[in-house]
């Protein structure tokens, strides 16, 4: 959170609702009040969401091709 705090003034389009709204989404997004096994089924879903997902794939397809990295 400290980081992408950091990175709001930089004037990305990802800040474009503003800082407030962008760092509320995603300590939204983070969950921060989960316990500890509730946070791990939470990683994990995200874990499952991503396997064999085509924006996944692709990603990897683009590392692999343009930077060497897999």
């Amino acid at each position: 959170m400290m980081l992408v705090n950091d990175q709001a003034e930089l004037r990305l389009p990802c800040f474009s609702r503003g800082k407030k709204a962008t760092m509320d989404g995603l300590r939204q997004r983070l969950n921060p009040g989960l316990g500890k096994v509730a946070c791990q089924e939470f990683v994990n879903d995200l874990i499952d969401q991503s396997l064999d997902n085509w924006r996944t794939r692709w990603y990897d397809k683009y590392q692999y091709c343009c930077m060497g990295i897999l």
